[in-house]
């Protein structure tokens, strides 16, 4: 192969281009900023764009980014509101109740804690939360904690011996009182108590604080029968008995010491001997026993339209007599019921007329 030539000779240099345009300007403009969500204690707004219509001003629409520079808390323009928390009866709240927080700022805790036999139901904005904190404040708030006192019911039952009388169903408040009920037992029963162990009868249940159902008992009824001796004489057979509903005591007798007879029971049976029947109730009696006096001497008859009329010379220490008549001889205190046409009459003073005799008739006294 041959040899390279020498290189050639550099060309003219080439026209100068046209000048390019002018670019935009980018501006900058500042703005005050008050209180508010950007800047709690207001501040000033730099905007930043570029001069599209080269008046060397930056208009909104030229706006291509905003920041902020923000005052300090305590700024001229600072802005807070109050937040004010409160409670109804029936509880407090636990946390600070006035609280001043900055726009968009949050508060602190605050628990709504309701008193004994009370619950929590609401705050009056709505929130269901028994412990809230508010953020991003936007206004004053002012709000209020509810509550409620807790109910209960009061139940009252018997069993198949009584009934009861009353409201056997209420409804009452936290510390309120029921109103009275009574058990009432059927003929021939009586009340016992209560089944959680109370014997008061009517019953109240007070400043109730929790449920109740409670049933009444019942079991057959007894009684007491009792007997006493007054002055001048004593009793024989079991003096106190207890018997059951319907039954029958037993035996007893009222006996006078010597010098004494009887005269009664308290009730006014006239045997001395008693057997009570059929027993529905208690029973306390006495005998009544009275000295005896020597019967009257100097007895006298005669008659007033028809009627017998007897008197008598008084025996000293007698305040009263009691006549004992028959249509047979022999009459005693003792037997004259059991003599034919036997009769009595008691605690009178002389002269007395016996207007209940027949006439004609024959009677020993």
């Amino acid at each position: 192969d041959g040899l390279n030539g020498s290189d050639g000779q550099n060309g003219t240099n080439g026209q100068d281009g046209a000048d390019g345009q002018d670019g935009l300007n980018s501006l900058v403009s500042y703005a005050d900023e008050p209180a508010g969500a950007n800047c709690a204690a207001g501040g000033v707004a730099v905007n930043t764009g570029l001069d599209t219509d080269a008046d060397n001003v930056l208009d909104a629409v030229e706006i291509q980014s905003t920041t902020y520079v923000c005052h300090g808390a305590g700024g001229q323009d600072e802005q807070s509101f109050i937040l004010q928390y409160s409670a109804q009866s029936g509880g407090s709240l636990v946390g600070t109740t006035t609280q001043e927080v900055l726009v968009g700022g949050s508060g602190d805790s605050v628990t709504a804690v309701p008193n004994s036999g009370y619950y929590f139901t609401t705050w009056s904005d709505g929130n269901t939360s028994v412990s809230r904190v508010d953020s991003n404040i936007q206004s004053d708030l002012d709000v209020v904690a509810g509550f409620s006192p807790y109910q209960y019911t009061l139940t009252y039952t018997s069993d198949s011996n009584g009934s009861i009388s009353g409201v056997v169903g209420q409804v009452v408040f936290h510390g309120v009182d029921g109103s009275p009920v009574e058990a009432v037992p059927d003929i021939g029963y009586q009340f016992t108590q209560w089944s959680d162990g109370r014997v008061s009868n009517p019953r109240i249940d007070l400043a109730v604080e929790g449920d109740i159902a409670v049933n009444a008992s019942f079991e057959v009824a007894q009684y007491t029968l009792e007997y006493q001796a007054g002055q001048g004489g004593e009793i024989t057979g079991n003096a106190n008995q207890t018997v059951i509903h319907g039954s029958d005591g037993v035996v007893v007798a009222a006996v006078p010491d010597a010098g004494y007879r009887f005269v009664q029971w308290s009730d006014g049976v006239i045997t001395a001997n008693r057997t009570d029947l059929a027993i529905t109730d208690d029973l306390s009696v006495i005998a009544e026993f009275v000295e005896e006096l020597a019967a009257p001497d100097g007895i006298q008859t005669s008659s007033i339209g028809g009627d017998l009329v007897l008197d008598w010379d008084a025996v000293p220490n007698a305040d009263s007599y009691n006549v004992y008549y028959a249509v047979e001889p022999g009459v005693t205190p003792d037997n004259y019921l059991s003599l034919t046409g036997g009769g009595a009459v008691l605690s009178v003073s002389n002269p007395v007329v016996l207007n209940e005799l027949d006439g004609g008739q024959r009677y020993y006294f």
